[in-house]
């Protein structure tokens, strides 16, 4: 048995090589982006509408908020969203990550950018942080 780590995106990544070469391509392959943590997310719905979010908490847990179906009656605007409309579906294992970031303050800069940029119909709020222009 041997180890390897790599270092992507803010997060070190360590992977014992026990596996047969399949079974490590589908842990890769599979698990590795839902496991990420300090990023900024994607969400769509079949009806065509999107959601943005951040975390930075493993990307795994928060989705699991996101879905009603684990969540204990968590009050997310995609929870509304799919109780309001009970024949939507979001497919919560395949998020598309927009960004990361290595600090909270980056992250939610970042997010309210992507917010105000694409305009995702389920979002409620514009921002999560207000951000100021000053001319000097």
């Amino acid at each position: 048995m041997w180890y390897a780590m790599w270092y992507t995106s803010a997060m070190w990544y360590t992977m014992s090589y026990t596996y047969t070469s399949a079974m490590w391509y589908t842990t890769m392959q599979c698990g590795i982006h839902l496991e990420r943590c300090n990023v900024v997310y994607k969400l769509k719905c079949s009806c065509g509408n999107s959601y943005i979010g951040q975390t930075q908490r493993n990307l795994k847990f928060r989705l699991e908020e996101h879905n009603p179906l684990k969540s204990n009656h968590q009050n997310t605007d995609v929870v509304k969203h799919l109780y309001s409309h009970p024949d939507h579906f979001v497919d919560f294992k395949n998020p598309e990550i927009l960004a990361s970031a290595f600090n909270h303050r980056e992250l939610l800069i970042k997010e309210t950018l992507l917010i105000q940029e694409q305009q995702p119909e389920i979002n409620v709020d514009n921002f999560s942080t207000p951000l100021y222009l000053f001319n000097t």
